[in-house]
């Protein structure tokens, strides 16, 4: 499918649904966007992407990442100690349920496993629990690159108890905005805590127990490994998944993209570029920041390959299939 931006019913109305409240906080300087603002902004129920929207992106079959043959040269493995085998952290054991599969990270050595595919565009699920840890450390790494060592370049979304779902990034990872002072969303340890995180377009959402976090965007870069963390504290996962978004459109018409001033003087006034979303949101090039009100309808469509998970429902969008 293909979406189409055009123009607006009211011009009055800005460019995407953005809250008056995270509005106010983009103009006082706060980078945060959803309940990571420093507003106390609520905490917003996550949905599956189908049940948000009949005309979301396609995505690829599920893929399950946890299997009894785990490593089974899908992951590969970092360790601060050196020649540090991956069985002394890392470790299969059968749960409760027939046929579940857990896996132990004892927390040391520090390091991470991470997969030997690189991924852009999915939505990624798993659960996990500290099994007494109250203060238990941990952390998902994406779009991991560049060289093997204790904190790689990545976006890291913070799977510490009483912080889970802060994300920023690190090393020479960049985002155009974090997700901090994220209220406690985890159960006490014993109890198993879900997260999902989908990602399109180096924009990502996460939502921890159900509960919506918030949106990063601008990721750079975009695509590479996912690692899960050993990070001092014993924890256990399981149920890990992945679904790759799937389509037959180009990349080209996929992501985000530039267009050039000729094409969004209408919209934007004297601003020379204006960066679109993949759910055709525009936002001034400048950090990421909302768009300014329009005065007009487009001077020509924009066409994108799909909306991002959990952005459906903004105004301007329509679908040609």
């Amino acid at each position: 499918m293909v979406l189409t931006v055009t123009g607006l019913a009211d011009p009055q109305q800005p460019m995407g649904e953005t809250p008056a409240s995270i509005q106010e906080d983009q103009e006082n300087g706060v980078e945060n966007t959803e309940v990571g603002t420093t507003g106390g902004e609520a905490v917003e129920p996550a949905s599956p992407a189908e049940e948000l929207d009949p005309q979301m992106p396609k995505f690829g079959p599920r893929q399950v990442l946890l299997t009894k043959d785990f490593p089974n040269g899908e992951w590969s493995f970092f360790s601060s100690k050196k020649d540090s085998p991956p069985g002394e952290t890392w470790k299969i054991q059968s749960g409760e349920k027939p046929d579940e599969l857990i896996l132990v990270c004892t927390g040391e050595p520090y390091g991470y496993m991470q997969t030997r595919k690189t991924f852009g565009d999915f939505e990624l699920g798993f659960q996990w629990r500290y099994p007494e840890d109250e203060n238990g450390n941990s952390g998902l790494l994406l779009f991991t690159s560049g060289e093997d060592r204790l904190w790689p370049d990545s976006l890291q979304i913070q799977l510490h108890h009483s912080t889970a779902g802060s994300t920023f990034p690190s090393g020479s990872a960049k985002s155009d905005n974090e997700l901090r002072n994220v209220p406690p969303l985890t159960r006490p340890p014993g109890q198993w805590n879900e997260c999902v995180v989908s990602s399109a377009g180096g924009i990502v959402i996460v939502s921890i127990n159900g509960k919506r976090v918030g949106v990063v965007t601008g990721c750079s870069p975009v695509e590479g490994r996912i690692a899960l963390q050993s990070e001092g504290s014993e924890i256990h996962f399981r149920e890990i998944w992945i679904r790759e978004i799937s389509g037959t459109d180009t990349a080209e018409t996929s992501g985000i993209m530039t267009i050039p001033r000729s094409k969004t003087s209408d919209v934007l006034g004297r601003s020379p570029s204006c960066r679109v979303g993949p759910w055709g949101h525009l936002t001034q090039s400048r950090r990421g920041r909302c768009s300014r009100r329009t005065s007009g309808p487009l001077a020509s469509p924009l066409q994108f390959a799909y909306a991002l998970p959990g952005c459906a429902g903004l105004p301007n969008i329509q679908v040609q299939k």
